[in-house]
């Protein structure tokens, strides 16, 4: 089954209900019992039921996956230590722990950029402040603009994005 539309897809559960791990051991991929759903000791595999469980309450997943659609995990909120609402929500959460870097880990250097500006503007914005950061001029080529055509939005679906997100967050 596809997701059909944007409200199928904000409409997506973002959890699985059984957990097989239990809070003092590490799950799948190192992750902390309250950090993903479900938690799976790393070396356990599901069983059947957790398939039924996924076929059922995600039922917008495709069935075509190829890469261990079987296993799903889906990352918690971090704050909570439950299920995000919805994809948004997540995105904002992966876009603000991003945002944190630095203020984590000891980097050299760290920019941002938004998608948009580098399809209207061009790859050398990137490559330039690169450059700039390390002391280095580039030495391979940018490739051109992209000129993308702006699609027409649901107004449901830009009045719902409009409620929703994080607009500090989002001039980054």
């Amino acid at each position: 089954v596809k997701i059909k539309n944007w409200r199928e897809f904000l409409q997506v559960d973002l959890s699985l209900s059984k957990n097989f791990g239990n809070a003092t051991q590490l799950c799948q991929a190192g992750y902390r019992y309250d950090q993903v759903s479900p938690c799976r000791p790393s070396k356990e595999v599901y069983p059947n039921d957790v398939l039924q469980d996924y076929a059922n309450n995600v039922a917008a997943a495709p069935d075509y996956l190829n890469f261990n659609a079987d296993k799903p995990v889906y990352e918690l909120n971090p704050t909570t230590g439950k299920p995000f609402e919805h994809a948004l929500e997540f995105r904002t959460a992966k876009m603000k722990n991003y945002l944190e870097v630095p203020q984590h880990w000891n980097v050299g250097g760290f920019v941002t950029f938004q998608q948009e500006t580098v399809n209207e503007e061009g790859i050398h914005v990137v490559l330039e402040k690169i450059s700039e950061l390390v002391g280095q001029e580039a030495v391979c080529a940018a490739d051109p603009p992209k000129h993308l055509e702006h699609k027409q939005m649901d107004a449901e679906w830009e009045q719902w994005i409009t409620d929703h997100a994080d607009w500090e967050l989002e001039k980054w």
